[in-house]
């Protein structure tokens, strides 16, 4: 299977530069504990549980029956972009399906470079949202290689690495003075953040369940995809 995801910029730079290897997607709907039926504890979502007593792989057998997703399923990332090409004589910012007159120049904003027949006068025009991207204007196509079920906080300090190997300035400015009372690693601390900024206010702390997707990229440009 195939999905679209969309990334920040910088999440994108550093996928480019294979450092970011990961992220985590919430579960849907989350499990349900403590549901109780003919006196066996089960665990799973509203309509399919997944008996937890005396199975301690009940994790790997939630995620087999409710996992949306696969090992080498990839995702075709979308990202903030320009289109240009001509058209009859005119130069045209619309996507036409099917064969193009012209080589058609897509601009990627996130690390400033282009495909096709790009000049620099069309290098900043029309900039549009990751969500308007089609499919025929991906670079950069990622192939899951592992996946798996935990709660958000138990990443580990290697994981937040893959999943967050950004550190914003305030971060760098304030982490000096906070390093000695936190024990985990700035990228951590970094990453529950922007879960925060994504999630909204209250979201890292209720520490839900989440599928973890690790991959690599198998697509990074160069040609359209």
């Amino acid at each position: 299977m195939e999905y679209p995801v969309q990334y920040t910029a910088e999440q994108i730079r550093a996928i480019l530069a294979g450092q970011k290897t990961q992220d985590r997607v919430p579960v849907e709907p989350q499990p349900i504990w403590n549901v109780e039926v003919d006196g066996n504890l089960y665990a799973g979502d509203y309509t399919d549980y997944v008996k937890v007593d005396g199975h301690p792989d009940w994790a790997t057998r939630f995620t087999n029956k409710n996992c949306p997703y696969k090992v080498g399923d990839t995702l075709w990332v979308q990202e903030d972009f320009a289109l240009h090409f001509m058209w009859a004589g005119a130069e045209i910012q619309e996507w036409i399906p099917g064969p193009l007159s012209g080589t058609p120049c897509i601009w990627y904003k996130a690390n400033n470079s282009s495909v096709g027949g790009c000049t620099d006068g069309q290098k900043e025009k029309g900039w549009r949202n990751a969500e308007t991207m089609p499919r025929e204007a991906c670079r950069l196509v990622l192939e899951i290689t592992d996946i798996r079920l935990e709660r958000l906080q138990e990443l580990s300090d290697e994981d937040a690495k893959a999943e967050a190997p950004f550190i914003s300035s305030i971060m760098k400015k304030y982490w000096p003075q906070l390093k000695d009372s936190i024990e985990r690693s700035i990228e951590f601390v970094e990453f529950g953040h922007r879960w925060e900024e994504i999630y909204g206010e209250g979201s890292w702390g209720r520490n839900n369940w989440v599928w973890v997707r690790t991959f690599k990229a198998i697509q990074k440009g160069g040609a359209l995809c």
